[in-house]
This record gives structure tokens, sequence and C-alpha cells, in this order.
């Protein structure tokens, strides 16, 4: 680790977010550096300021109506991919309109994130600088993505256009396919990026894009390399 590449893990620390051998560096880094302490001073407190925040439980049954609702919707996959474009443009009424009443506005506290996030970063310095940008935003929001695949978050700053999905229980998909996220705009689905979770079921990944417009949240499982439209329906939702 170098010196410039060692001010980049505030946000990864404040989150425990580092392996232990670079968190013990990084604490004897903190001994000497009063601006990357102060950082950490900062972001714990937003940790303390977001952990007060009361989550707010959906109605009795809705989840189940919405998964329900979806099931009735076929499945075979497209033969053309304008087949697959207006497929996929079939589900996002329905999903918009049913995530919206069902799932609302999870407000979860950092110290969910927290838990979540773990050392297995696919690019430390770079994902951790959005982490610590995104956890810092003032307008800072969260959505709990819904389904039977895994537990899927997404922080994200609609004013930044920075986001980072946060998995764990994902189940493992084999060569040929592959996670895909969308956002789901306007009456369209969004290429939002490709995601594969490691053998423990665990992503963490940075997402960019013009968030302030988003209605919600989408994955599907895609063919590898990913799709310009949805080809299959939604494992996991949320609206925003």
């Amino acid at each position: 680790m170098t010196t410039p590449d060692i001010h980049t893990l505030t946000g990864a620390y404040a989150v425990d977010a580092l392996p232990d051998d670079e968190r013990r560096e990084f604490e004897r880094h903190l001994d000497s550096c009063d601006a990357c302490q102060q950082e950490v001073d900062e972001l714990r407190t937003t940790a303390a300021q977001l952990a007060g925040a009361v989550a707010e439980t959906p109605p009795a049954g809705m989840r189940a109506a919405v998964l329900a609702a979806i099931d009735d919707v076929r499945q075979e996959r497209p033969a053309t991919e304008v087949a697959a474009i207006d497929r996929g443009r079939e589900w996002m009424p329905r999903v918009l309109g049913a995530a919206a009443a069902a799932f609302l506005l999870v407000v979860l506290g950092l110290t969910v994130i927290v838990s979540s996030l773990n050392s297995r970063l696919d690019d430390l310095d770079a994902t951790n600088t959005q982490v610590t940008e995104v956890l810092a935003a003032e307008d800072l929001d969260t959505v709990e993505l819904e389904g039977d695949v895994g537990t899927v978050r997404v922080a994200f700053s609609p004013t930044r256009g920075q986001g980072v999905l946060i998995g764990t229980g994902l189940e493992p998909l084999s060569d040929s396919r592959v996670y895909e996220l969308w956002f789901l705009e306007g009456g369209d689905p969004v290429p939002a990026g490709l995601f594969t979770p490691d053998e423990q079921g665990r992503v963490t990944f940075a997402v960019n894009g013009d968030l302030g417009g988003v209605e919600a949240f989408a994955v599907t499982i895609e063919p590898e390399g990913g799709s310009p439209a949805p080809t299959t329906e939604p494992v996991l939702v949320g609206a925003v």
C-alpha cells in the first residue's frame, strides 16, 4: 500500500470494511494524519445519525401479492431482441405500480450497510472513494430490493449520480449467466451494470448514472455480457 493510497481508505475504515492487516496499518497512519482522522470522525457521525432512522414495515400480505402477480406473466425467453425489449416494457408498469404500493422506502441505519460491506472489493481504491462520497452525501437514499435470491440494497445520492449496490446471500450462477441491475424510469428499464457475487454470495459494486429520475431498481438474470433490455422477469425489485 503506497502513501497516497492509504489516504483513500477512510470510508472503508469508517464502515469497518478493511481486512485486518490493512485496518492495523491504517490505524497506525491515523496517529500521524489529522486530515484522515477528521474524515473518519465525520463519517462516523453520519453513521450515528443514520442509525437512528426508523424503518417502516410494509402491510402484511403485500409482498406475496406482488410476487403472485409477477408469476402470472409468461416466463418463456423471447426469440428476438425486439421481443425482449417489448417484454421488458411489459413488466415495467406492473413493477412500478405494485412495488410503489407494496414496498415503502426503507431508510436503513448505516450499521446495516456496514454489516453487508466486506473486504473483497473488486477495486478497493475506486469503490472506497465512491462509498465515502455516497455515505457523506446530504441526499443519501437507500432502497432495499425484495425477492427470493438474497438481500440487496442500493445506497445512492441522486445529486452526485453515484451509488453503491451491496448484496448478500445471492445464488451462484453458471458461467453463461450474470446478474444485471436496471434503473426503472419513464416507462423504460435502463441498464445500470452487471455483477457476479463471490463464492459466499456477496457483492459490492459502484453504481453510476442519472439517478435523479429513477423510480425503482430491478435485477434480472441475463446471458453472459448482459442485455440491452431485460430478457427475463426481475428476481429483485425495489421502489424509490
